[in-house]
C-alpha cells in the first residue's frame, strides 16, 4: 500500500509513523498506531483478534483487554463509524481510503519539507533495509530471502527512535554495486543493513538455512555488526520470523548505541557519567516496557525512576514513565488507578 494512506480528513504515514488531521499531528501510542496500520491496510476486510495479536504483539502473551483499550483510543480519535466490530471475530475498517496525492517516499517529501536541522536529526536515524542477496542463485529461492529483509524493515519500523526507509526505495538496489556510502547518500539514511541467505543440506541430508547479516555505517563507509544464522528448515514462514526477530534485536541496540555515542561527543553535549549512566538505564527500561507484562512494567518504572535520578526533567524519560503509567491503568495492574492516572 502506498505512503502515506488518507481516508477523509486523516492521512496514516505508515513509515514516519504518524497519523495526522488536516496536516496536524495527533497524538497516538506505538501500540494503538500498529493496530490502526493493521486495520487501514486492510480496509474493508474483517481482521480477526488472532492476526492483530500476531501483528502488533509478534510472539506475545497479551489479555484481550489490552487489544479493546486500543481499539477504543481509535475510535475517540477518528469516530467510531470507522471501525467496526464482527461480534466474536474481530474488526473491520470501514473508511473509504483514497490514493495519496504524492508518490514520493515519506522520508524524501519529510526531507524537503523540513529545516535543515531537522532533516538533519531525522538522518542521523535512519536506516534502510536492502534486499538480502540469495546465495543459491536460484529465482525460485528469492521469495525466502526477500522474506526476510521484509520482516526486519516491519520489526524495525515499530521503533519510534528510527526512520525506516520504505521497502520499494531500498529495494531499488537488489543489484547494485553501490556501496553502503553512496546508498546511504541516495537514500539519505545513517545507517545500512545488508545480507544474505544460503540453503543448505547437511550430512545427514537435513535441510538449513544460513544467514549473513551486517549493520553499516554510511556516513562512515564501516561495519558497526555482524552475524551468521545457522538453522535447520522445518518451517519456513516461522523461521524467516524468528531470524528476523533476531536480526532486529541486535541491529536496534547497536544502532541506538551509537547514535547515543555520537550525541555524548559532540561539542554541545559533555559526556559526563550521569548521563551515559542516564542512556543506559532508559534503554533498558525502554527493553523491558514493549515486553507488556506487569512484571517487566514495574522493573521499567523502577528503571525509569533511576534514569530520573541520574537526569531530572528528561523528556525521554518522562514520557516513557508516563505510557508506563498509563498501561499500567489500561492493563488494569495499578493498585490505585486514579493516583497513577494523576501521576
Amino acid at each position: 500500500m502506498l505512503d502515506p494512506v488518507v481516508f477523509g480528513t486523516f492521512s496514516l504515514h505508515l513509515h514516519k509513523r504518524r497519523l495526522l488531521r488536516e496536516d496536524q499531528p495527533l497524538l497516538l501510542g506505538a501500540r494503538a498506531f500498529d493496530v490502526l496500520a493493521a486495520l487501514v491496510q486492510h480496509a474493508g476486510e474483517l481482521v480477526s483478534k488472532d492476526q492483530l495479536f500476531e501483528w502488533v504483539w509478534p510472539g506475545r502473551v497479551v489479555e484481550e483487554n489490552n487489544l479493546q483499550v486500543h481499539v477504543s483510543t481509535l475510535r475517540k480519535l477518528l469516530g467510531a463509524e470507522l471501525i467496526a466490530t464482527v461480534p466474536g471475530r474481530g474488526y473491520r475498517f470501514t473508511g473509504v481510503v483514497q490514493a495519496p496525492l504524492a508518490l514520493n517516499s515519506a522520508f524524501a517529501a519529510a526531507a524537503t519539507t523540513q529545516s535543515d536541522a531537522q532533516t538533519h536529526t531525522a538522518a542521523s536515524r535512519s536506516i534502510a533495509v536492502l534486499p538480502f542477496a540469495n546465495m543459491n542463485g536460484q529465482a525460485e529461492q528469492e521469495y525466502f530471502s526477500d522474506g526476510i529483509a521484509e520482516d526486519v524493515i516491519s520489526h524495525l519500523t515499530r521503533s519510534p527512535w528510527l526512520f525506516v526507509v520504505a521497502r520499494n526505495s531500498s529495494f531499488t538496489y537488489r543489484h547494485s554495486n553501490a556501496s553502503a556510502a553512496q546508498i546511504s547518500k541516495e537514500l539519505q539514511v545513517h545507517y545500512v543493513v545488508t545480507g544474505s541467505v544460503r540453503r543448505l543440506q547437511d550430512a545427514n541430508g537435513e535441510q538449513r538455512v544460513r544467514v549473513s547479516a551486517e549493520l553499516l555505517d554510511g556516513l562512515r563507509n564501516e561495519t558497526l555488526w555482524a552475524q551468521r544464522f545457522d538453522s535447520p528448515i522445518t518451517d519456513l514462514f516461522s523461521l524467516q520470523a524468528q531470524i528476523a526477530a533476531q536480526i532486529v534485536s541486535a541491529i536496534e541496540p547497536v544502532a541506538l548505541r551509537r547514535e547515543e555515542q555520537r550525541a555524548l561527543q559532540t561539542p554541545s553535549c559533555a559526556a559526563s557519567p550521569a548521563q551515559v549512566k542516564h542512556w543506559d538505564l532508559l534503554m533498558q527500561a525502554r527493553w523491558h516496557f514493549w515486553r507488556s507484562t506487569r512484571e517487566h512494567l514495574q522493573t521499567s518504572q523502577e528503571l525509569l525512576q533511576q534514569s530520573l535520578q541520574e537526569q531530572p526533567g528528561s523528556s525521554a524519560s518522562s514520557a516513557l514513565l508516563a505510557f508506563v503509567h498509563m498501561s499500567r491503568v489500561w492493563a488494569g495492574w495499578a493498585p490505585d488507578p486514579r493516583a497513577t492516572l494523576q501521576e
